[in-house]
């Protein structure tokens, strides 16, 4: 008497999803998905199907779903949860507001990025007589008399990851007079 004896496949393959399962990312990071592989007991290497709806642009939380399925149809899931947080926005610091005429005027504009990223500052309304270096954050310049007024210059912060922060800072160039002087013009 032969007695046969019938050998049924009920796994699944087994999926090994490379890095780590958690990931956290800031607000318009590059994130490239570190993939995954599925072995079948019986078929060897199976292929394994993506789904990756993560978008930085959008703070959330995302599942990246990985699946595989043998030639018997038998399925296998994984998940890895993404999560994007917000970006924060720079703050631009404040500046001396009052300036007189024909004295060099020299202000530092100081920014604040809690994120740690690499903020750029532009300016844009100078006045002829002013200049603002980007390599060190520094407004100069020396208003003459000619120049007495009020000037309004916008300050544009960029973080590369969110839209620039603009603040506008309101220069009065004052006439400051010698003791014992009075002049008329």
């Amino acid at each position: 008497a032969e007695r046969q004896v019938e050998v049924v496949d009920t796994t699944a393959p087994v999926i090994r999803v490379f890095g780590d399962m958690e990931v956290l990312l800031r607000e318009r990071d590059l994130y490239v998905d570190a993939g995954a592989e599925a072995h079948d007991v019986n078929d060897g290497k199976v292929a394994v199907t993506v789904n990756n709806p993560v978008d930085t642009t959008k703070p959330g939380v995302y599942e990246v779903t990985y699946s595989a399925v043998d030639s018997l149809g038998h399925e296998a899931i994984e998940k890895r949860v993404v999560f994007v947080v917000a970006n924060n926005l720079p703050v631009l610091g404040d500046i001396q507001l009052v300036l007189n005429t024909n004295e060099l005027f020299e202000a530092v504009i100081s920014v604040e990025d809690i994120d740690a990223d690499k903020v750029t500052l532009s300016v844009s309304e100078l006045p002829s007589w002013l200049s603002f270096n980007e390599v060190t954050n520094v407004l100069s310049g020396t208003p003459s008399h000619y120049d007495e007024g009020s000037y309004t210059i916008t300050v544009h912060a960029d973080d590369g990851r969110t839209k620039v922060v603009t603040r506008e800072y309101n220069l009065i160039v004052v006439r400051v007079c010698e003791s014992g002087t009075v002049t008329f013009e």
